[in-house]
């Protein structure tokens, strides 16, 4: 079994350090490939080979259905735009709900398809919530990924951008940032 793996046209230094510590501790040569280039050329040129017998893909539903389109008879895993959101009850134990719900939105810097995206509370709850919640938030540590302590910071600047981009669109549509 070998191993495909595309990155976008400019590659990204955690993936590539994945990568090679695969090769470091054993993995033989040959056993897992990395293809740099746009989802529109490499991308297209993976999923339709005969030789892939599995896709997996992270992105919008949009370029999913493409992928289901032109994918032929193969094994096809897509995670298309998930939003994650999380129901705070008035029962909840909001200690425990705001750490984890920090760590769901800042893991990997949110740059993981499965962070919590958007929190609802019900009244009661929501001031209380809301300052364990920035407590929680506040106490995480960003700098240096190698460090253990840092909770990371986000991958490039590109990526800064556009999460700037998506908070000043949800302030846009009256969301309140704390």
């Amino acid at each position: 079994m070998r191993l495909v793996t595309r990155l976008f046209s400019s590659p990204r230094l955690p993936h590539l350090l994945r990568l090679l510590s695969f090769v470091k501790f054993g993995l033989p040569a040959g056993a897992i490939n990395l293809v740099v280039g746009s989802g529109g050329t490499v991308g297209e040129w993976l999923i339709t080979d005969e030789r892939v017998d599995k896709i997996t893909f992270t992105g919008s539903p949009e370029i999913g259905r493409h992928i289901l389109a032109v994918a032929g008879i193969k094994k096809v895993t897509l995670e298309l735009g998930n939003t994650s959101p999380v129901i705070i009850a008035p029962d909840a134990d909001l200690d425990f709900v705001a750490s984890r719900c920090a760590l769901g939105a800042f893991y990997n810097s949110g740059q993981v398809c499965i962070s919590v995206q958007r929190i609802y509370s019900q009244k009661e709850v929501y001031e209380p919530f809301a300052e364990k919640f920035i407590k929680a938030t506040e106490s995480m540590v960003v700098g240096n990924p190698l460090d253990e302590r840092v909770d990371g910071p986000m991958i490039d600047s590109k990526e800064v951008d556009r999460i700037e981009g998506w908070v000043r669109e949800a302030q846009g549509s009256g969301a309140k940032k704390f």
